[in-house]
């Protein structure tokens, strides 16, 4: 039972990204139908590569996040604009979301401040973790890492 209602979070999750994507377009692009199609085409406009994603309480032993808090953390990051940025690394990290215990994360490994293309990036990440790493238990807890050397984490936290 449990895992069906992950697979119907996870649907209500690619549908509002989908959304919100085409929400903060450029006024000046004319917006292609949402057909199947240009919304698989815009996805891959938009491909980070990922290195790995590590599931489990890792070396820092955390726990797992309840994954309809993870759900709502993963749709409000899908509703910002902007370039989130932080500074050098490696392991400089800032909590994005958090609510009810439930915490999504953004690390830079790089040596110097680094920016991201948008929360869309971030957001991908945590769908990663979130269509890999969710438990049978209704729990969710992992780290995404991008080939570009930056990373995200969902675990439980004191929001």
């Amino acid at each position: 039972m449990r895992t069906t209602f992950a697979a119907l979070l996870w649907c209500a999750l690619a549908s509002s990204t989908t959304i919100a994507i085409r929400k903060h377009e450029s006024p000046a692009e004319k917006p292609l139908p949402a057909t199947e199609e240009n919304v698989l085409h815009r996805r891959r406009d938009r491909i980070i590569e990922w290195e790995r994603i590590d599931c489990g309480p890792g070396p820092n032993q955390w726990d797992p996040a309840d994954i309809e808090q993870i759900a709502m953390g993963i749709q409000h990051l899908s509703g910002l604009t902007g370039k989130p940025g932080n500074g050098p690394g490696p392991g400089n990290c800032g909590r994005v979301s958090c609510s009810w215990g439930a915490s999504i994360w953004w690390c830079n490994d790089n040596a110097t401040p680094y920016q991201l293309g948008g929360w869309e990036d971030i957001v991908e990440g945590a769908k990663k973790i979130f269509e890999k790493c969710t438990e049978a238990s209704s729990e969710v807890l992992g780290q995404a890492f991008a080939k570009d050397s930056w990373n995200v984490i969902i675990r439980q936290d004191t929001c």
